[in-house]
């Protein structure tokens, strides 16, 4: 993979913030499912970057992220839930 188009899938994550969209599902999942845990039913948020993955590269283009708990539970009070 071209060193630029690393550099673009970095300037996503980073420009849309998609680290915070797992967060923000998981604050979802925490006040819609009776009995969620977070610790026992989230595995972590991943997303494919198609344009940057490469055969012989293990795990290129892929992102991947678990929130602490201390962030989701933080998220939620903020939008007062």
């Amino acid at each position: 993979m071209k060193r630029a188009n690393v550099w673009r899938c970095v300037n996503i994550i980073m420009v849309c913030n998609i680290g915070f969209i797992p967060s923000c599902y998981t604050v979802y999942l925490q006040n819609r499912l009776p009995n969620y845990d977070y610790e026992t039913h989230f595995g972590r948020g991943a997303y494919l970057f198609v344009r940057g993955m490469l055969p012989d590269v293990p795990m290129s283009g892929v992102y991947q992220d678990k929130p602490d708990c201390q962030r989701i539970n933080q998220l939620a009070a903020l939008f007062g839930l």
